[in-house]
Parts: structure tokens; C-alpha cells; sequence
């Protein structure tokens, strides 16, 4: 073989030679699978099987595929590959000299006078060898295919794509993948679907396909972020929902209901190609997402102290579908160093619900927070039914304290406020000794309400106040959180009013009540 190996393009006209075999042989065992596949796809390009139904095509590719199996089973027996040694006898048979295989010729006996003979001879193969053309098939094609079909059905393929366009390929795509649901029921499939928008929205529910059945599309539509899609289908059995966005694609199955229906719910965060599965699609389309934008607000007024120790302020806000929380913020301007970031919020009521734009001011008493006196950093904040919210810009303003001339109604004061400005936690929680374990300031607290209940014949005599000091202490003995602690708030305050004002704080009260009703009841159009 070395002398083969040594003749210039024969390696390739084998290996051609080798594929040519292949070819034919692969013809012969697979024709007939060739003019039926053929044949079909024919015949859907041009049209022939639009007027059928469905489920008539859907028989005629199910048969189809069918005999297409059994010829590939038997063409699979019959076919087998060509060795290399027939590729070699193919190629050197194309020459009557047959030089390949003289070539591989030895002689019998090596004779000095022959020698030059031989060698003369061997150069004669190599260039006969060199000379090989592909051997010729085209008989036993024409053998196989008298009518030229290989030729023709490619030329009627081209034309029928020119002529048709992309509507030809279709036809041909449907016809390869009919939908076979029909062949069981996919018919009878009925699907109702519908988006309901968040409650904060304020929209009603949008239908996106009322019992369509069968194939069908959903309608075309943009729907709040967050929107909820229902979908309920009447079917055999539970088809599959898939909810593609540009990031990934998700199932859900559809849940059995006691009326022996389906129904599906999903939430529509992005853009989403929305499709109903059942042996094949039963429905599709693209539900746009109408992003839920952030809300806005500002300061029209910045916060100042107005009459009888109330701060005023106004803002103006607006939110594509309304604001439903509106805070005022506050921060320390000089923190605690144990919580720098504390902040604390007031709720601010709204005039309506579900406002979308709006503009106000409003007159608070700030006097009662534990940050009274001290200078702070104060933000109103809104926030949307999605949870979104908008700051505004930040005013330094110190809020304004209560003026107490009692030293009583001072020290109860100083003391509410020492445990409501304590923001570290206690360390444990024991049966016994809490107050050891509860923050320092706390424990200063609960000296300082030590030291004014001692001996109180000589600061008050008014049993009601001794009794509401000792009660303070005794929570603050009993307490096992800060929760716990600062339940003293409200007996410290109303302690506070009461030596300040005697019995006229609880007719102040009384008055200040009936004053936020009345404005409360004007507010709503009473």
C-alpha cells in the first residue's frame, strides 16, 4: 500500500468514491421514505391541505409518520455501510487495466533480466492510478429513479418557496407539527381569562379572552404592575400555563375546582408572552406591564413653630394611582451612640383615600414626643399601595417642648422622657432583679422616680400623683423590655398636665378631643 500511498489525490477520490456508495445505498433503502415525506410536504406548500380541518390533517401526518417509521425500519435492515475495500474495487474498476490492484501486485519471482520490466510496468499503474475518475453512478440511479424525482422535487421545492413566500413555509411547518390535540378533544377546550389590578389601583378587572375554545389569542392589552391573571379552562384534563419574560420562563399547572373546571392565577411583573398549554397551544399572546412609577412629594412650607406650641407645615404630593401613607420622619440631628440611624415617624392622615395628587397643610402638636427640645431632621415620606416611597428634602428644626413652671410636672417630664429616649435593649430577662438589667437610662429613670416620691409631704399633697409616681416605679421594677418601660409614657405625661394644671388639664383634654372631632367631621363633609 505504500506504493498507494504515494499517488497524488487518491486518499480524496476514495473518500468520495466511499460517499458516493453511501449515498446511493442510503437512496435504495430509504426511497421510499424520500417520495412520501416528498410528496406531503408538497401538497401542504401549495396549499392542499388549508381547506381540511384540523383534526383531519392531524390524521393524515399521524398516518404519515407512521409509514415513515415502518420504511425507516425496514430501509435501517436493509441499508448497510460500504467498507473501504469496496470503495477501492468502486474507484479501480472505472479503469479496464484495473491499476489499483496491479498496483498491490507482487511477482512470483524477482529475475535480474525482468526487473527493469517490472519497474517499468509499476510506473504505468501509477500513472493510469493517477488518472482515476469517479466511477459513475447515474445507471443505477436511473435504475432506482427513472422519473428523475431527486432533480425534480428540490426544482418544485424552489419554485413553490419563490411563489408562495413565507406563507409556503409555514404551511410546511404546520403540516411537519399539526396539532394532534385535535385527534383527542383539544377542540372542546375552553378557556376564560381575565386580569384583576392591585386594590390601590383602583381599576376594574380587564378580560383577556371570554371563553374562547380551541386555538385562539388573548387579547392585546397593558395592565397595572402587580396585576393578578386568572385563568379557567374546561378540559379532560389540567393544562399547563407558561409565563415567558426576557429573563426566564415559568409554569403553573392548573388546579382542579369543585365545579370540575381548571383555574390558574399568576402574577404579571414584566412584559410576558402568556400561553395556555394542552397537547399543543391552546392559546397565546403578550400581556404588557404598565410600570407602578414612585410617588413625589415636597416641602410648600417648610415646618415652624406656630400658636399654642403647634408646628405647621405644608407639602404637595402626586402618584400615577395615589398615595395611601403619608409619614412625618424624624432623625436626631446629635444621635444616641447607641443607634445612630434611629428614626421615628408620626402618621399623617389623609383627606381622601387613594389620593393622587394633592396639596395641604397641617398644624400638629409635637410637643409630646420623646425628642422634644432637641434639634432633629425632619422629612414627610409618602408611599404608594406598592409599597414604594418618596422622601422629601430634609429641614433641621428643633421640636418645640411643653412649658412646665411646676417642678413636679418638670421631674415626671425629664424622667418620661429619659426612658423614651433609651434605645438600647435589656441585656436578659430573669424571674427577679430586671432593674439590673434593664439599659442605664432606665435605671436613671427609676432613681429619679425614687428620688421624687421620697418623703412626698413635701412636694405635693395630692395622693393621686404620690400613687401615679409609685405606679411608674413599680412598672419600671416589673418591666422585662423596653416595651415594657416606656408603657410609662402616658401616667408620666398625664402626671406632668396634672400638677401643671390641676383639674383643668382633664377639661383641656375634653376640649382638645371634641376640637379634633369637629375638624374631623367638617374634613369629611359632614
Amino acid at each position: 500500500m505504500a506504493k498507494l500511498n504515494n499517488i497524488k489525490g487518491l486518499a480524496l477520490k476514495l473518500r468520495l468514491t466511499r460517499i458516493q456508495l453511501m449515498l446511493f445505498r442510503a437512496g435504495q433503502a430509504f426511497w421510499p421514505v424520500f417520495v412520501i415525506i416528498s410528496a406531503y410536504l408538497a401538497a401542504a406548500l401549495f396549499g392542499a391541505l388549508e381547506p381540511l380541518s384540523p383534526s383531519f390533517i392531524a390524521l393524515i401526518a399521524l398516518a404519515i409518520l407512521i409509514s415513515m417509521a415502518v420504511f425507516i425500519w425496514i430501509g435501517t435492515r436493509k441499508y448497510h455501510l460500504p467498507s473501504a475495500k469496496e470503495a477501492f474495487d468502486s474507484l479501480d474498476r472505472t479503469d479496464p487495466i484495473r491499476p489499483l490492484s496491479g498496483l498491490t501486485d507482487r511477482p512470483v519471482r524477482l529475475d535480474p533480466d525482468a526487473l527493469e520490466l517490472w519497474q517499468r510496468h509499476l510506473a504505468e499503474l501509477k500513472k493510469a492510478a493517477a488518472r482515476l475518475r469517479l466511477p459513475s453512478l447515474a445507471a443505477h440511479w436511473r435504475q432506482l429513479d427513472p422519473f428523475d424525482l431527486r432533480f425534480i422535487i428540490p426544482a418544485i421545492f424552489a419554485f413553490g418557496l419563490i411563489w408562495t413566500g413565507a406563507s409556503g413555509a409555514d404551511r410546511m411547518a404546520r403540516a411537519l407539527a399539526p396539532d394532534y390535540g385535535h385527534l383527542i378533544g383539544a377542540d372542546q377546550v375552553r378557556i376564560e381569562a381575565w386580569a384583576t389590578p392591585p386594590d390601590y389601583t383602583g381599576k376594574p378587572p380587564v378580560f383577556l379572552m371570554p371563553g374562547m375554545s380551541g386555538q385562539g389569542a388573548f387579547k392585546s392589552v397593558e395592565i397595572p404592575e402587580g396585576s393578578q391573571i386568572t385563568l379557567r379552562a374546561t378540559a379532560a384534563s389540567a393544562p399547563v400555563l407558561r409565563l415567558r419574560t426576557e429573563r426566564h420562563t415559568k409554569k403553573h399547572r392548573f388546579k382542579a375546582t369543585p365545579d370540575g373546571a381548571y383555574e390558574v392565577n399568576a402574577v404579571i411583573e414584566a412584559d410576558t408572552t402568556v400561553s395556555v398549554h394542552w397537547w399543543g397551544e391552546r392559546a397565546s399572546g403578550l400581556i404588557g406591564m404598565i410600570p407602578d412609577a414612585p410617588p413625589r412629594i415636597a416641602f410648600t412650607q417648610m415646618p415652624a413653630l406656630g400658636a399654642n406650641d403647634r408646628t405647621e407645615f405644608a407639602w404637595e404630593f402626586s402618584d400615577d394611582y395615589g398615595v395611601t401613607e403619608l409619614e412625618l420622619a424624624m432623625r436626631l440631628v446629635t444621635p444616641h451612640p447607641a443607634a445612630p440611624d434611629e428614626e421615628r415617624r408620626i402618621p399623617l392622615e389623609l383627606d381622601t383615600v387613594r389620593t393622587t395628587e394633592s396639596g395641604a397643610d397641617m398644624a400638629i402638636d409635637l410637643t409630646r414626643q420623646a425628642w422634644a427640645g432637641l434639634e432633629v431632621e425632619v422629612q414627610l415620606l409618602a408611599r404608594d399601595g406598592a409599597g414604594q416611597e418618596a422622601r422629601t428634602e430634609t429641614h433641621i428644626f428643633r421640636l418645640p417642648e411643653k412649658l412646665l413652671l411646676n417642678p413636679l410636672a418638670r421631674a415626671a417630664q425629664d424622667i418620661r422622657v429619659t426612658v423614651l429616649r433609651e434605645p438600647r435593649p435589656y441585656q436578659a430577662t430573669w424571674p427577679i432583679n430586671r432593674l439590673e438589667m434593664a439599659p442605664q437610662d432606665i435605671q436613671k429613670a427609676h432613681a429619679m422616680l425614687e428620688a421624687v416620691s421620697f418623703a412626698p409631704e413635701y412636694f405635693t399633697r395630692a395622693p393621686d400623683l404620690y400613687l401615679g409616681l409609685t405606679t411608674a416605679q413599680a412598672m419600671l421594677d416589673n418591666a422585662r423590655s423596653s416595651e415594657d418601660a416606656r408603657k410609662v409614657d402616658s401616667l408620666l405625661w398625664a402626671i406632668a398636665l396634672k400638677a401643671e394644671y390641676g383639674s383643668a388639664a382633664d377639661a383641656l383634654g375634653v376640649l382638645l378631643a371634641a376640637k379634633q372631632a369637629l375638624e374631623r367631621a367638617l374634613r369629611d363633609g359632614a
